[in-house]
């Protein structure tokens, strides 16, 4: 199958420009959307996109904003609708440029990029072709009295910035990803106050939120994960309403599960969720003021 990839920045007034690479695959039999998590970047899903391409499905990924190869200050945003705005528009400029076809994109999002894809979803339904969540960060592990620090130093000072705190070991029981995870120096290494009281406040309304999704959803939670508690992840799951649904729980996996020593069987599993979804139908254009 012809394969061809690209990459490049898209700039929209007021906002940081975004990295964006795109992996396509001729008479393709979807166009994956791919948003990483909290302190990383989308080339960490390299092994993914080849998986995917092999497969027969395109793949659009980017950078958020403060993360790897975008502007922005480094792990920080004013407001986290800020990340789904970006999604959004660089969706849409994307379309109008013809860079990708126009038809629903079947989303898969890792950690901090769950919540962006469930708001994005929950948002424009026609957008989506399919959800799949890995790991949502509907609550992190954190002390109380670190979360009440940076919910008030959000307030008074929200350009303080706590060291990061997502210990790597606990990211994946493989030492080589880790060291790989250590050694990146495009993984940002502090997380402002104020990125860090938008996420946990995201989570808890995405956690309240009457949820109804018009896409088949797949979540997959690491049974050992440290990382972010999953018992909010399965609440949202019980209460989520979408035409199909599966969740399983990876026993003994740690957070990063595109990451872990049994990562084949995890890609098995995204891409039998993918195949059994129907092809994507056209979607008209959205509103775009470009830049």
């Amino acid at each position: 199958m012809p394969q061809s990839s690209s990459s490049g920045f898209f700039k929209r007034p007021g906002a940081p420009a975004l990295y964006y690479q795109l992996n396509a695959c001729g008479d393709a039999k979807g166009l994956v959307g791919l948003i990483h998590g909290f302190a990383e970047h989308s080339g960490r899903y390299d092994d993914l996109v080849r998986k995917l391409a092999a497969a027969g499905f395109s793949c659009l990924r980017y950078d958020l904003r403060g993360h790897g190869r975008s502007e922005g200050k480094p792990a920080d945003v004013e407001r986290f609708d800020d990340y789904v705005t970006d999604h959004q528009a660089l969706r849409e400029y994307l379309r109008q440029q013809k860079l990708i076809p126009a038809c629903a994109l079947h989303l898969i999002a890792h950690s901090m990029g769950g919540l962006i894809a469930l708001e994005s979803a929950s948002r424009h339904a026609e957008w989506v072709a399919s959800l799949v969540l890995t790991s949502p960060c509907l609550s992190v592990t954190l002390s109380a009295p670190l979360k009440w620090a940076a919910r008030v130093i959000a307030i008074f000072a929200p350009g303080f910035y706590f060291s990061q705190p997502v210990a790597a070991g606990q990211l994946s029981h493989d030492a080589a990803k880790v060291r790989e995870y250590l050694a990146d120096p495009l993984i940002p290494k502090k997380i402002s106050a104020r990125l860090l009281a938008a996420l946990m406040q995201e989570g808890e309304y995405l956690v309240e939120k009457p949820l109804t999704l018009a896409a088949p959803v797949l979540m997959l939670l690491a049974g050992s994960d440290r990382i972010v508690n999953n018992a909010p992840a399965l609440s949202l799951y019980e209460r989520l309403k979408a035409p199909q649904k599966k969740i399983f729980v990876l026993e003994g996996q740690r957070h990063e599960i595109f990451n872990e020593v049994e990562r084949e069987k995890v890609y098995d599993t995204v891409l039998n969720f993918l195949k059994q979804v129907p092809p994507a139908s056209a979607v008209p254009p959205h509103s775009y003021v470009g830049p």
